[in-house]
């Protein structure tokens, strides 16, 4: 499994705590992809690559939807093989969950935490 980094892990409370179902089928379909990560069946795909990370790191980026009303962005950061789950962003519809509208993409926050 991915480690988290304690802003990932506060972000995903936020959207689990939101009342939209279709996001959190989202964040279901992320734990099964980290499973695959773990067991190695599911490694991130040359398609997700993002670029560097602000060190030697490597970003990854990966969306699960569900339907149209629900989804989620997740960056990954891989640094010598560890794999870290860095930063979330979740949508119900058109509505960001979790976090404001003014605040920066997945993207731009997991570059600023990546190592």
């Amino acid at each position: 499994m991915p480690n988290y980094h304690p802003q990932a892990k506060a972000e995903l409370r936020a959207i689990l705590a939101s009342p939209g179902r279709a996001v959190k089928r989202c964040v279901g379909m992320m734990l099964g992809r980290h499973l695959g990560l773990d067991s190695g069946q599911e490694p991130l795909d040359a398609s997700e690559y993002l670029g560097a990370g602000s060190g030697s790191s490597v970003l990854y980026g990966v969306q699960y939807a569900y339907s149209l009303f629900g989804r989620i962005y997740c960056v990954y950061e891989v640094n010598g093989g560890v794999v870290t789950l860095l930063a979330v962003d979740g949508w119900q519809a058109t509505a960001r969950v979790g976090l404001s509208r003014s605040a920066p993409d997945a993207r731009a926050r997991a570059w600023g935490l990546s190592s």
